[in-house]
């Protein structure tokens, strides 16, 4: 997961464009093109963040890559257990979160990010 994103889709004056020189690209660009090649179910957090900007950022490094990114907006803010254990069995293994281990995962979710609210983009 990366998070906090937004602070790498701002600046565009970092990369350019190998078709097109004169077109900047942000620093997130490379960090999906080799993250993504290892993490191919890289999620990409942020608040604040413009999906145009997270498209322009990634689009046609993506596309290389061959799987187009999946958006998943206002994920909830993970008040109720059900919520969050429908949530955390989209991640992990079949039957985890029944184990020891799964137990203690979701709640330490649910005692650290209840309440939060994000914006999470899969790619």
């Amino acid at each position: 997961m990366l998070d906090e994103a937004q602070l790498l889709t701002k600046d565009l004056d970092y990369f350019r464009s190998d078709t097109n020189p004169a077109q900047g690209r942000p620093f997130l660009r490379p960090i999906v093109t080799s993250w993504g090649r290892v993490l191919p179910n890289l999620i990409i957090s942020g608040t604040g963040m413009s999906m145009q900007g997270v498209e322009t950022a990634i689009g046609s490094a993506v596309a290389k890559m061959g799987a187009p990114p999946v958006t998943v907006t206002e994920v909830g803010g993970f008040d109720d257990e059900g919520g969050r254990r429908a949530y955390l069995n989209q991640y992990f293994p079949p039957g985890l979160l029944d184990s020891p281990v799964g137990k203690e995962i979701a709640s330490r979710v649910g005692y650290w990010l209840r309440g939060r609210f994000v914006f999470n983009a899969a790619v």
